[in-house]
């Protein structure tokens, strides 16, 4: 597993994702005790089986546990060219596509009903900068930037010099303009800081940012404060917050993907169709009114 974890890393994957690829990886080479040039579709829908029917994983779940194996075929054929009964090489003797079935899923809308709203937000807010300045500002710059918590806890001091800051996940890069409002708040916040300082720093290893659970933690805890429901309290939610805030302006789906980083526009999708059937709704019950 250690050269599988130096291929993923030279991939610039995040840590969660080589987390997650790992993981999944050992399950599959846990319950497979045959060679791996020996894999084949039947081996492939009898794994599957085995995850629904004795791990009880979802088939959303499964889906990402073929793309783990996907992924794996692909280090042992860079790795050490052993070609599997799924792999297919092309006259250049390269791997071009890796035939594992694709799990096709309708993504639900299972946070309908679980956003937070501007007023909730709000609270989490007020709680938090009553607090603690550094909670408050990680908060809040979450919201009014749509970054994904690892995103947000990369930033470093030196990124405030800049118009605009590059955030870094997956292997991919995008720019993000931070609200003028929001980037003076925290570069008072960090003015005495190192250059090279992370901006939301662990009070543990001042060296070290927060890490995505403490996030977690202090978000459920100053919704307790806030006497907000904590099943609508993760960091996540907060990405969320600002993709309905970005549709309900009029921002388009992909300009808004671009924005957040997002490849598959399915999500993006329900969030907008979502919108436009609540603007029905009310649209609806003003006209009721009128007969």
């Amino acid at each position: 597993m250690n050269d599988l974890e130096r291929y993923f890393r030279e991939k610039y994957l995040s840590e969660n994702t080589i987390k997650t690829y790992l993981r999944n990886i050992s399950i599959f080479i846990n319950w497979y005790s045959g060679e791996i040039i020996n894999i084949d579709p039947i081996i492939v829908d009898n794994y599957k089986k085995y995850l629904m029917e004795e791990r009880k994983i979802s088939i959303r779940s499964v889906a990402a546990y073929f793309n783990s194996l996907k992924i794996f075929i692909k280090y042992i054929y860079e790795r050490y060219k052993i070609v599997t009964k799924l792999s297919v090489i092309n006259e250049y003797g390269k791997l071009i596509r890796v035939n594992i079935p694709h799990i096709k899923h309708k993504i639900k809308d299972i946070n309908y009903n679980k956003e937070l709203s501007v007023k909730e937000v709000k609270r989490l807010l007020k709680a938090a900068l009553k607090a603690n300045e550094r909670d408050y500002l990680l908060f809040l710059t979450m919201t009014l930037t749509g970054m994904r918590v690892s995103e947000t806890l990369s930033l470093k001091v030196f990124q405030l010099k800049d118009l605009m800051i590059e955030v870094t996940l997956k292997g991919r890069t995008r720019s993000l303009i931070l609200p003028p409002s929001l980037k003076s708040k925290l570069k008072k916040f960090t003015k005495d800081f190192e250059s090279e300082s992370y901006i939301f720093k662990s009070n543990r290893k001042l060296d070290k940012a927060l890490d995505r659970k403490t996030v977690y933690s202090l978000m459920q805890k100053y919704a307790g404060e806030a006497k907000l429901k904590k099943e609508k309290c993760f960091p996540h939610n907060l990405r969320k917050h600002y993709t309905v805030n970005e549709i309900n302006i009029g921002t388009d789906i992909q300009t808004l993907a671009d924005e957040l980083g997002h490849k598959n526009l399915e999500t993006l999708r329900i969030y907008k169709e979502r919108s436009v059937e609540e603007k029905r709704k009310r649209m609806q019950k003003i006209a009721k009114k009128y007969g």
